[in-house]
């Protein structure tokens, strides 16, 4: 049987009372003094709540970035765990297209100014001019990809696909997500030669570079996607195209 020790206030007695006595909130005497007690029945001490146990959550199993960057012009659907859409629309004409334009059409008045020049000396230095003038078609052909591409990234079926619509020289890549071997920012080949273009003109923009989302697939293949987006559109590609490949395919992309 539990009791509580208790001092009796008038005559400092000591008293060893059992619980059950005032249990139910009835009056108790000093049994040497008649003073009647006022007895609080000591309170139980709570156990402390113990933390919340959170399961584990894996990386891959972390929420993916769908929603492309505030400003963006970038649209992006998934319409299930496992198929999802990245849409670039064809760029607007902005002022950043003026220097490469400019720069192609002072290279056609150079090639010009020379055939005229070179024709009043004789038909074989004419022949110089050649080689110029496909170089000036060549980056008029970059020039159009920068004003007309427009993009569609899907990925559906265990498969990255890249779609990409111009006025020339359409192009669709189908890549298989067991043959991806690493997605990244890399600088874009010689080849690519519209890309830089594009960011000739504004060479030291904070917003933009000549780095591009690459896909390393196939033993050393390369595609590229997005070239003419700003760098944070390009790393949230990056970052959401490699989650999305771990997530759905698990596979290992660097």
């Amino acid at each position: 049987m539990q009791s509580t020790q208790i001092i009796c206030p008038t005559c400092r007695s000591k008293l060893l009372i059992p619980n059950e006595l005032f249990a139910d909130g009835s009056q108790i005497g000093c049994p040497v003094c008649r003073t009647v007690l006022e007895i609080e029945m000591p309170r139980k001490e709570l156990p402390a709540p113990q933390a919340e146990e959170k399961p584990f959550q894996p990386e891959k199993d972390k929420q993916l970035v769908i929603v492309p960057p505030e400003g963006s012009r970038l649209e992006s659907y998934r319409y299930s765990p496992s198929v999802m859409e990245i849409l670039a629309p064809r760029p607007v004409f902005n002022p950043r297209m003026y220097r490469p334009l400019l720069f192609v059409a002072g290279w056609f008045a150079f090639v010009f100014f020379l055939s005229v020049m070179s024709a009043g000396m004789g038909p074989v230095l004419l022949l110089f001019s050649i080689p110029l003038l496909f170089v000036g078609l060549s980056m008029l052909y970059g020039m159009s990809k920068t004003l007309t591409e427009k993009q569609d990234i899907d990925l559906i079926g265990n498969h990255l696909k890249i779609n990409k619509t111009r006025i020339f020289n359409s192009e669709n890549i189908s890549i298989p997500y067991h043959k991806i071997e690493k997605i990244g920012l890399t600088r874009p080949g010689t080849k690519l030669i519209s890309t830089n273009l594009n960011n000739m003109g504004t060479p030291r923009s904070p917003r933009y570079s000549s780095n591009v989302p690459t896909v390393f697939y196939d033993g050393g293949k390369k595609a590229t996607l997005l070239e003419y987006v700003s760098d944070r559109e390009k790393q949230w590609a990056v970052d959401l195209l490699r989650g999305f490949v771990r997530e759905v395919a698990e596979v290992e992309v660097g």
